[in-house]
């Protein structure tokens, strides 16, 4: 029995969040994010891992042109996201009622 038979084995973290976009099309998406990162395309795809050391970030963009669960995901997540900020009582409306006009500008989400 040695002194570090007592450690556990380090939980996996695991947490999301959504990010907006304007663009619909989730593949463009992609294409935008792999060329922010200076990758090479790879195949026409709605997700991407992002690898560093022992650590992957999952992505999955969903678009409101997608024409199946992702696409019913995308309307769900923006629509629930503007009522969320069309029921804040807030005392600085012009805020509000910028952000909730960028977030009727949105057309897809990345996850």
């Amino acid at each position: 029995m040695g002194i570090f038979s007592n450690l556990k084995k380090p939980r996996r973290i695991e947490k999301s969040c959504l990010l907006f976009c304007p663009e619909g099309d989730s593949i463009k998406v992609m294409d935008q994010i792999e060329n922010m990162l200076g990758k090479e395309p790879g195949p026409k795809t709605n997700n991407y891992t992002l690898h560093n050391g022992d650590r992957k970030v999952f992505l999955v963009a969903c678009g409101l042109a997608d024409e199946d669960a992702n696409g019913t995901y995308a309307k769900e997540q923006i629509k629930g996201v503007q009522g969320f900020v069309y029921a804040i009582q807030t005392k600085h409306v012009d805020i509000k009622r910028n952000l909730f006009y960028h977030l009727r500008q949105c057309k897809a989400v990345l996850r």
